[in-house]
């Protein structure tokens, strides 16, 4: 588990923006089902989650800079990547 993990954690938990979930698209009883989900998830089950989609964030970000901008090097791939997600945190 990485240190950058337990810090969104912290820091969502004391967030003043309300959750968007469920989202407008999901079903309530759906909903239901998910809450009750992650209700019974450890902690460590949680945050390996938030971790994977951590991962699949990241991935699909730096997939996205290399389609538009295929002649960049993997160090400003990754740059791209972590000015995007920074600024997606706004």
């Amino acid at each position: 588990m990485n240190n950058r993990l337990v810090k969104l954690y912290i820091a969502s938990m004391s967030s003043p923006t309300p959750s968007p979930f469920p989202p407008r698209d999901v079903r309530p009883e759906v909903a239901e089902r998910q809450t009750l989900r992650y209700r019974e998830m450890s902690p460590t089950s949680k945050l390996a989650l938030a971790d994977a989609l951590w991962d699949l964030a990241w991935d699909a970000t730096k997939a996205g800079v290399r389609q538009r901008q295929p002649h960049l090097d993997a160090a400003a791939v990754d740059a791209q990547a972590r000015q995007i997600l920074r600024n997606a945190a706004d």
